[in-house]
């Protein structure tokens, strides 16, 4: 027997109660790592959050990161 979800019943990554959450918990888990935290790792992710923090609910884009990133966190533009 086939049951149909519901939209509610999916899991949306986008949705921000979700995305937030998604993101801490990998830089968390890269923080955790006993004796030697994955820095070079956690950088990576870091990085791809961000771009998909500047993205919003479109494509990814360079100038979409840009003006992300000069507006919440100016001392790196």
């Amino acid at each position: 027997m086939v049951r149909k979800l519901s939209p509610e019943g999916f899991y949306k990554i986008r949705d921000p109660k979700h995305f937030h959450a998604a993101m801490r918990a990998d830089i968390e888990l890269l923080l955790s790592k006993p004796g030697k935290p994955a820095y070079l790792t956690l950088t990576t992710v870091i990085m791809c959050c961000i771009d998909a923090l500047a993205a919003g609910s479109g494509e990814a884009a360079k100038p979409k990161f840009e003006r992300f990133v000069t507006k919440h966190f100016p001392g790196l533009a």
